[in-house]
């Protein structure tokens, strides 16, 4: 993973990496944090490009990689130049559109973007045909009929005037 730091316009990009080393004194694994980008001004005080060929920042695949995905993927060492004049560019529109953010411009909206509701018609109780009311009529008495059926088939293998 790669950390870049802008803190002033005329500063250039500092760029940090992890960094996995062997601590002296305890012989363990170590963390740490090792610069590799530092101050390549690509801007003066003013907020003008600087052209330095040299001023650049370079990224690697891995460096937005998860630690399960580089396991899957081993060549993630490919890497991105990014020109200072890239970096310029891109940093000039997000400058632009952070001042603007500030002033109310831009995104937002002052009034409303939809129109007011209206509500709708309810909606009426279904009536069912005739015809379909009868045959539906039909089969709830065939369903009681089949239901008062089984109820009188069903005997019980042991009521309560056996238990006494």
């Amino acid at each position: 993973m790669i950390v870049w730091s802008h803190t002033s316009p005329h500063e250039g990009p500092k760029a940090w990496r992890p960094h996995i080393g062997v601590d002296d004194a305890a012989g363990e694994e170590e963390l740490s944090v090792v610069q590799t980008v530092s101050d390549q001004l690509f801007r003066d005080e003013e907020g003008r490009l600087v052209p330095d060929s040299q001023a650049s920042l370079q990224l690697q695949l891995q460096d937005f990689a998860t630690e399960a995905f580089a396991e899957k993927f081993s060549d993630l060492s490919q890497s991105t130049h990014i020109s200072a004049e890239t970096l310029f560019s891109l940093l000039e529109r997000a400058e632009t559109k952070a001042r603007r953010v500030k002033l109310g411009e831009g995104l937002v909206r002052n009034s409303t973007p939809w129109a007011k509701k209206r509500r709708g018609v309810s909606t009426p109780p279904e009536e069912l045909d005739p015809v379909l009311e009868g045959i539906s009529e039909e089969e709830e008495q065939r369903a009681m009929k089949k239901a008062t059926m089984d109820d009188v088939s069903y005997k019980a293998s042991s009521s309560k005037a056996e238990l006494e």
